[in-house]
């Protein structure tokens, strides 16, 4: 019973900070200040600057700087880590965040994602990798509080790419707004989405 209550405890705290959170993306008058939407495409470098890159030089961790755009309005950049691993599920590719920790504007907010496969096409005569992923998993947590599922609809896109011998990856991953609404219902907002411009394999 104690255990509980201590759960529905954390929702509450854990809903009402996300409320403060999502409310303070708006402006002054209420609305959301127009942003150009981030795509991890606009960060590619030109094929021309790009090496030739094999599918099993990209597996390992990579370290690079996020931004974040809640219905439009950009916040960051924050550092985020994240992984590719075909070993831990035969036949897979996993991918990977850390938690991402932002900073007060953002209400100290941590949040992460992990898709159980990814799939990936060669590009640009070998010269990208490109991946898609669905259906990831979502979990976020406020002022260093438990951990919360936030649905399994998650989406990312992004690509590999070689540089001057050393391998990048860019992407940017789109939470399900639904989903958290179902475990928040107070959230205002329709879209949240992180870009990472340039992470480097570590």
């Amino acid at each position: 019973m104690k255990q509980l209550l201590f759960k529905i405890g954390n929702a509450i705290i854990l809903s009402s900070l996300l409320c403060i959170l999502f409310v303070s993306c708006k402006n002054e008058s209420g609305a959301e200040d127009p942003k150009p939407v981030l795509s991890w495409k606009s960060s590619l470098p030109d094929v021309s600057k790009r090496q030739t890159i094999d599918a099993s030089e990209i597996y390992a961790w990579y370290e690079g700087k996020l931004n974040i755009s809640v219905d439009g309005k950009i916040y960051g950049p924050y550092t985020e880590e994240v992984c590719a691993d075909n070993a831990r599920l035969p036949g897979k590719i996993l991918f990977e965040s850390k938690k991402t920790q932002y900073d007060k504007k953002m209400h100290n907010v941590t949040i992460r994602f992990s898709f159980d496969n990814i799939d990936i096409t060669a590009k640009d005569g070998g010269k990208m990798l490109v991946f898609t992923g669905k259906g990831g998993k979502a979990f976020l947590s406020m002022m260093g509080g438990t951990e919360q599922a936030m649905g399994d609809n998650t989406s990312v896109a992004g690509a590999f790419y070689k540089q001057n011998g050393k391998i990048y990856i860019t992407y940017t991953v789109t939470y399900n707004t639904g989903d958290m609404k179902k475990v928040i219902p107070q959230i205002p907002h329709n879209s949240l989405s992180g870009t990472m411009e340039k992470a480097e394999k570590q």
